[in-house]
């Protein structure tokens, strides 16, 4: 991680967390809920509200940096449809966050971004696959933004595991590979009638490959301990207050979309005044106590990092690994 500030951030939040107080570490901002895309696992492109405006924006910023945020994450929806993002992102790196942008690709060639990542969503490699998940037929146009952006950008893909593309989990992390980018997986998470899903022993088996590839590829940015969950089956002690979600209208829920999730406020209330509030409280302590054992990776991850010790060394050891690999790849490319 480039950003200083976000670095001292996180190690004060994680200090912190050593003594039993979990401070906010990311704000995942649902910029829109427009989207290019009709995932067959999402449903967000169904929404509508209405979006706020940018001095609400740089207002709620400024106050996740006071709080010690380290991350900022645009996400969507298709986050690249909303005039502000490039701004928003711009503002963000400025107050001192590592900076990130979740997209699909579609529109991501040709843009000036100030992202520390881009994490980029490819399920699959086959065609007609693809069209049958997203409801576009646009692999190769994503693939190319995927080659432009790496040689630009730190660019992570984000693989969503289903039944129908367990099967490719060794050839995206090739694909990955050679367009030099990272790499990460996480299983679907079927909330609403109709999703794609993945039975228990497909999820462990995926995991085991992948935890196999790992000593390979090292571009695969899952860690050990994640994975070694998932392939057990296991359950974690879901830290949700680790994580802000912020929806397009400035709504906070609390503790995530999985559960039958608490409206805690709104972010103009003041983002202090929220994550303090009852509401937001009571959220935090469902999921403490769920018994769903989902492997969402922005939940699952930092809880893991910032609760167990062999979780942290772990990640911080790969961290450095890669941080001494990474320039070389990028002067080869």
């Amino acid at each position: 991680m480039k950003n200083a500030k976000a670095v001292v951030r996180l190690a004060k939040a994680w200090m912190f967390a050593r003594f039993g107080k979990i401070r906010p570490v990311i704000l995942a901002h649902i910029v829109t809920y427009k989207c290019n895309m009709r995932c067959r696992y999402c449903e967000y492109w169904r929404y509508r509200v209405e979006e706020m405006p940018w001095r609400e924006i740089e207002k709620m910023l400024r106050e996740a940096a006071e709080l010690g945020i380290a991350v900022y994450t645009a996400t969507g929806g298709e986050p690249l449809l909303w005039k502000h993002t490039s701004s928003t992102l711009t503002k963000a790196r400025d107050l001192g966050f590592y900076t990130m942008l979740a997209t699909n690709g579609l529109l991501l060639k040709g843009k000036k971004l100030d992202a520390d990542m881009i994490s980029v969503s490819l399920d699959t490699l086959k065609r007609d696959r693809y069209k049958s998940v997203t409801g576009v037929d646009a692999l190769e146009r994503v693939k190319e933004a995927i080659i432009w952006a790496s040689e630009r950008y730190d660019v992570c893909l984000n693989a969503v595991l289903y039944g129908e593309n367990v099967d490719e989990i060794e050839n995206l992390v090739r694909f990955a590979d050679e367009c030099g980018v990272y790499i990460t997986f996480e299983p679907v998470s079927p909330y609403f009638e109709g999703c794609p899903s993945l039975s228990k022993g497909e999820m462990r088996e995926a995991a085991g490959r992948i935890l196999e590839l790992k000593k390979e590829f090292k571009n695969i940015l899952n860690t050990r301990c994640y994975l070694e969950l998932v392939r057990s089956g296991g359950r974690f002690r879901c830290l949700s207050n680790l994580l802000v979600r912020v929806n397009p209208d400035g709504e906070v829920v609390s503790p995530c979309y999985e559960l039958d999730y608490i409206r805690a406020g709104d972010v103009r209330e003041g983002l202090k005044n929220v994550i303090k509030s009852e509401n937001y409280m009571k959220g935090v302590e469902m999921a403490k106590s769920c018994s769903r054992s989902c492997y969402l990776l922005c939940y699952a991850e930092p809880s893991l990092i910032f609760s167990n010790l062999r979780c942290t060394l772990g990640f911080l050891k790969e961290t450095l690994e890669r941080s001494v690999r990474s320039p070389r790849k990028r002067q080869q490319r």
